[in-house]
């Protein structure tokens, strides 16, 4: 089963950035191949960016810091590796709401697997079961990702979109 994510936009530097097709295996979604993809906000059209320590939003540059990869696990889960830093997605700390996001080395711990629900479009740690988060729906540039507990809020959904 294939599904796309909704989400078409034209960045300001004229790049498309086309909808991220993603295939269903068992109770995950992954993306369909290995090219880069951008994690973007929809309610904002920010993406995620990986050019500092907590992971921010920004306006989308076309930098490979904002350019991130899929890595499957044994578990059957994913790794989010930064392109441009060749770090992981990490949760900072014990897993609590209002933890940060950083980007770290590979370790590979619970702490840097993800799940990405797709019908949501929610990024899951399963370890905690939290979701990355917007702080209180601030959908400007260089508000900084936290975990937070699943609530359904647009602050807490993400498209992926392949570059």
């Amino acid at each position: 089963m294939t599904s796309s994510s909704p989400w078409l936009a034209c960045h300001p530097l004229g790049e498309y950035i086309t909808p991220c097709n993603l295939v269903k295996q068992s109770t995950q979604w992954y993306p369909e191949h290995h090219n880069s993809i951008i994690i973007v906000s929809p309610a904002s059209s920010l993406v995620l960016d990986g050019s500092q320590n907590p992971t921010q939003l920004q306006e989308y540059t076309g930098s490979p810091l904002q350019l991130w990869r899929f890595e499957r696990t044994e578990t059957g889960n994913f790794l989010i590796k930064n392109v441009g830093s060749q770090r992981y997605l990490q949760v900072q700390g014990d897993g609590k709401n209002f933890n940060g996001i950083v980007t770290e080395s590979k370790n590979g711990e619970p702490n840097q697997q993800w799940q990405y629900n797709h019908p949501d479009q929610t990024i899951v740690n399963p370890a905690t079961g939290r979701v990355l988060d917007i702080p209180r729906l601030n959908f400007t540039a260089g508000t900084k990702i936290m975990l937070y507990d699943k609530n359904a809020g647009t602050n807490q959904q993400f498209s992926l979109q392949f570059k």
